[in-house]
């Protein structure tokens, strides 16, 4: 891969897109046996990109690659991750425009809504970012009987993130900014048919965030359960 400005749109031939795990892009297990699913541009019906449909041993793999995230990720401070949200907010904000392009080509929206919705998933990580700084405990006496309850929020695990195809990029840093904000790690699925704002998301983050994309969470990008 050369860079992040590198992937422009394609002239004439569909991009193969890649899953996103352990910190890079990887080929499928089988990538001898990989099929590939057809990414149409909705406006013209012509194939933009290409997506892996990944099989069982794919997912056990960036499921442990998760795990193995965890431990270290969990343990950051909430000024830390608060830290490295923003920067990705800064990171969306700054390449915008394509972005913008990209979900409107993958998904056939006009591109004025396309960039209301890279501005959304922008503010899911500006939002996520100050949240977990201010984010308030409490603790209750029950009436009438001797018992305190409380309530704390601590990192639980690995999630499951599966978006739709309607609004890809907002709805998946949807879920991917609270996730991470609260010390989790996940793998996370997006539609197949619209996968490349995702894809290109992760390119961000291998190209440009000042720390190790495997810290912060690991990702299977653009894949087909079966």
């Amino acid at each position: 891969m050369e860079s992040f400005q590198d992937l422009n749109l394609n002239q004439g031939s569909p991009i193969r897109l890649s899953n996103f795990v352990g910190g890079d892009f990887v080929a499928c297990i089988e990538s001898d046996n990989t099929t590939w699913i057809d990414s149409l541009d909705p406006r013209t019906g012509s194939v933009i990109a290409q997506v892996p449909c990944s099989q069982p041993k794919d997912v056990e793999a960036a499921i442990l690659a998760a795990q193995n995230a965890f431990p270290a990720w969990s343990k950051t401070t909430r000024a830390q991750r608060s830290s490295y949200l923003r920067r990705i907010s800064e990171l969306l904000h700054e390449h915008r425009e394509i972005l913008a392009v990209w979900e409107s080509a993958d998904q056939g929206k006009p591109l004025e809504r396309a960039r209301i919705e890279v501005d959304r998933a922008i503010a899911n990580f500006s939002y996520f970012s100050t949240f977990i700084l201010h984010e308030q405990t409490a603790a209750r006496v029950i009436d009438g009987a001797n018992i305190l309850t409380y309530e704390h929020r601590s990192p639980r695990g690995v999630f499951a993130l599966i978006s739709p195809w309607n609004m890809p990029l907002y709805l998946l840093t949807w879920k991917i900014a609270p996730c991470l904000a609260f010390g989790c790690t996940a793998v996370a699925k997006p539609s197949e048919i619209t996968s490349i704002s995702a894809y290109r998301m992760f390119c961000l983050f291998l190209f440009y965030c000042p720390f190790d994309p495997q810290k912060l969470t690991t990702l299977s990008s653009p894949c087909e359960f079966d």
